[in-house]
Formats: C-alpha cells, sequence, structure tokens
C-alpha cells in the first residue's frame, strides 16, 4: 500500500504482486481510495500488517484500520503510535537502515536473512532506449561520460552541497579529465535549479556538461545510471537507484546520517562517502530535531566538503 507518486517505481522494481494505491489527487478521491485499500484488506482476511514508515502517522492508522491481528511498526516513544501496534520493532539509531528494516524479518521468525538490498537489473531494451534517446543529444555512447546530481528533496534542502563547490569540483574535474563529459540529471522540478547551477559555469565548461534535468522517465534514469562508470550526488533518492543498479557512487553528506542510509558494509567497496561530522550532524534524521536548525540552514558540514576532497575519490574511481 503505498501513495500514487510510488507506484512507478514499484512497477519497475517488481517488488510486489498487487500495488493498493492511495491517491491524494483531490480529498474525495483520496477519501475513496482509502476506503478501497481498507475494504481489500477485510476481504483478503490478510494477516499481518507492517508498518515500515516512521515519519508518517498515516500509515499507522491504515495498519490499525487494516483488520491484520498482528500489526507490526516501529516504537517511537514520543508518539501515540506504538499503542497502537502490537508487534513493536525497535528503531534503532544506532544501526543501519538495513539493519533496522531487517528487525521486521526478525519478528517473522526468519533466520539467516541477507540484509543487503537484492540486484535490481535493467533490462537492454531499457537501456538501448536511453542510448536511442542520447543519439539526439549528439552523445554516441556512455564511454567518458560521468553523471551528476547537484539536487535533494525538499525534505531537507540543506542537504546541497552549494553550487560553487559543484562549479570547482566540473572544473577541476574538466581540467584532469579533458576527453570526458558529464551529465546533469534531476527532475523537471529542479530545471531552475539546474540552470542557475549552469550560469555559473564558463562557457568552454559549460559545453562539456548535458543537462538532462527533467528530461528522463523512470524508466530511462535507471537506463541512464545502470551504464554510467561513476555518479556523483548529495545526499538524496538519487543515491540509492545508483546504487541499486550497480553504478559506482560518491555520495556528500552533511544533515543526514550517513551511519544511518549510507553505503553499508561491504557496499563501500564501490560507493563512497564524505562526511565531515560535525558536532550537531546528522539532524535530519527521526524526530530528534529540525534539518538545519542550529545553523540556520547554511549547513556547515556541507561546506566544509571540498571538491579536492571528491576529486581524491574520483581518481580512485576512475583510475586507468
Amino acid at each position: 500500500m503505498t501513495f500514487q507518486d510510488n507506484v512507478p517505481i514499484l512497477e519497475f522494481l517488481s517488488l510486489a504482486d498487487e500495488v493498493l494505491v492511495i491517491d491524494t489527487k483531490n480529498p474525495f478521491i483520496l477519501v475513496r481510495s482509502i476506503w478501497r485499500a481498507l475494504l481489500y484488506c477485510h476481504r483478503q482476511k490478510i494477516d499481518i500488517a507492517m508498518d515500515i514508515e516512521f515519519y508518517s502517522k498515516f500509515s499507522t492508522i491504515m495498519t490499525f484500520l487494516s483488520g491484520a491481528p498482528f500489526k507490526m511498526g516501529f516504537y517511537i516513544a514520543r508518539f501515540w503510535r506504538d499503542s497502537i501496534v502490537n508487534v513493536p520493532i525497535y528503531f534503532n539509531y544506532s544501526r543501519h537502515i538495513l539493519e533496522i528494516y531487517g528487525m521486521f524479518a526478525t519478528a517473522m521468525l526468519i533466520e539467516n536473512q541477507d540484509v543487503y538490498p537484492r540486484d535490481v537489473l535493467v533490462s537492454q531494451g531499457i537501456k538501448d532506449e536511453v542510448l536511442k534517446f542520447l543519439e539526439t543529444k549528439n552523445i554516441p555512447n556512455l564511454n567518458n561520460i560521468i553523471g551528476l546530481n547537484i539536487h535533494a528533496s525538499d525534505l531537507a534542502l540543506c542537504r546541497r552541497w552549494p553550487l560553487p563547490k559543484f562549479v570547482s569540483l566540473v572544473e577541476n574535474f574538466l581540467n584532469e579529465y579533458g576527453q570526458w563529459k558529464i551529465i546533469l540529471t534531476g527532475v523537471k522540478a529542479e530545471k531552475e535549479y539546474a540552470q542557475e547551477f549552469l550560469s555559473m559555469l564558463p562557457e568552454h565548461v559549460k559545453a562539456k556538461v548535458i543537462n538532462l534535468t527533467g528530461e528522463l522517465s523512470l524508466n530511462q534514469f535507471f537506463g541512464l545510471l545502470s551504464q554510467l562508470p561513476l555518479f556523483i550526488t548529495n545526499d538524496t533518492g538519487p543515491f540509492h537507484l545508483a546504487k541499486a543498479v550497480g553504478t559506482r557512487t560518491i555520495s556528500l553528506w552533511g544533515p543526514g546520517s550517513v551511519d544511518l542510509y549510507g553505503p553499508y558494509g561491504e557496499e563501500k567497496n564501490f560507493h563512497d562517502a564524505i562526511y565531515k561530522r560535525f558536532p550537531c550532524s546528522p539532524c535530519l534524521y527521526v524526530y530528534r530535531t529540525e534539518a538545519g536548525y542550529f545553523c540556520g540552514q547554511k549547513a556547515p558540514c556541507m561546506e566544509a566538503i571540498q571538491s579536492s576532497d571528491v576529486m581524491g575519490l574520483v581518481r580512485k574511481h576512475l583510475k586507468p
């Protein structure tokens, strides 16, 4: 059960046999979709309802109303949600999110579980579709091209590495890797921010940056990521998508917790995270404080990351 916006990624990843959609288009449609979802649950007489969300109380209410005998959800003492689930799962802030979600399986007596996400396979058809699209941008192939994501969701915009830092990185990268190019990614809502970034680049540098912000479907984005040798990104959703398709990443962290959401275990062999560990960071997760509260959204933890820090890791991944 999920919101409408999440359906495409669920379908692509084939994570569910059936998806119950909660549509928030307008109040009437919202109420109707909630009613249909709950009616389905009661007709199917589901055995277990798992609330794997830890921000939203809505999902906890839906779990409670599902009629399932076993209602699983995170125990977070500050909120009443712990009182309406009868199989509480401990949200252990000191553990990685993969281990935390694994506790649901442990509660269901599943032994010898593999906490690593399964590989996401992108079909050759989707890869070819991306290459065909790139030909319209005068890009014959993805040789000597890396991906760059300068954005972060509005959950916490202070997770964005400052644009002047990205400008310095791009200039340094292209000075050192003169035969390479950079693909700039993002969704339609981020076009204006992408243009602001591009306007800061010298013309000779801008000529080697291909702006695909808002131009790729979800499938095409997966197809692009799966063929890139390296993806540099802020701490945000595309980092996880790149990691899921096996693309090497360099991710930049500050307000978010790299220990909670960053590369896990053996993933660190292919995915590097830069995190300066300021006394007040991380300040984003979960119910502890507002992101950027102590710094007025200025994020000195992100400012402290230098382009030289990133370039050092770029050389590691793109070494001959």
